[in-house]
């Protein structure tokens, strides 16, 4: 299915698997929801939208008490995710680099010397691939 830009609940849900490296599982949504006072109907409906749409990916099951519960991986990185968003507002390869020098500018003061060379190494290696793909 067609990618589509997350509502806030979903976007709340892929955060928190964006900033793990482990699988969730429908139980650990339900109490990271809980704290937001959201109820067990709204999780799962958004864990349903977000297999649906093709953000969430079914990687395995755990033991939850007497059942099992699947658990999920996001099926799309956070920066794919900044695409979809970015393609929806017009943004295009052609101001690719308008947005990054925007970017840069909005972090300046907290960008390390470090930080920089490696925004210039990934920014040499982007310019490498759309050589090499013309």
């Amino acid at each position: 299915m067609m990618k589509k830009t997350l509502t806030k609940n979903e976007e709340y849900l892929m955060n928190l698997l964006w900033s793990t490296d482990e699988a969730l599982s429908i139980n650990d949504f339900l109490e990271e929801f809980a704290k937001q006072g959201f109820s067990k109907p709204t999780v799962f409906k958004v864990v349903q939208s977000l297999t649906d749409c093709g953000y969430l990916d079914v990687v395995g099951f755990e033991k939850a008490t007497k059942t099992y519960a699947r658990t999920f991986r996001p099926a799309i990185s956070k920066e794919e995710y900044a695409a979809v968003v970015l393609k929806e507002q017009g943004i295009t390869l052609d101001s690719i680099a308008d947005v990054v020098i925007a970017l840069i500018n909005d972090n300046d003061k907290k960008y390390t010397k470090k930080d920089r060379e490696k925004t210039i190494e990934e920014l040499e290696r982007f310019i490498e691939i759309l050589k090499n793909n013309k």
